[in-house]
């Protein structure tokens, strides 16, 4: 199965050695085996504790949650301000 994953923040770091979906660069194609968002992002090296929230197709979704193809999951980090 192809997912597609988009990180923002100190996350894309862990993306950069993916294929990327077309011309659009913001995007990078996954062929995964495994259909649970959370062994997925383990896979990639990514610790929980820095993805605070996951978007998948323009909505937000819970760490349990299995991925179908053609998702389009954002790994958004823990926002920092003042």
């Amino acid at each position: 199965m192809h997912i597609y994953l988009r990180a923002y923040g100190h996350l894309e770091h862990y993306l950069q050695q993916g294929e990327y979906a077309g011309d659009d660069k913001q995007w990078v194609k996954l062929k995964t085996d495994s259909p649970g968002i959370k062994s997925i992002i383990r896979s990639l090296g990514i610790p929980d504790q820095e993805v605070c929230f996951l978007v998948r197709n323009g909505e937000f979704m819970d760490w349990d949650e299995q991925v179908q193809e053609g998702d389009r999951i954002e790994l958004i980090p823990p926002i920092e301000g003042g």
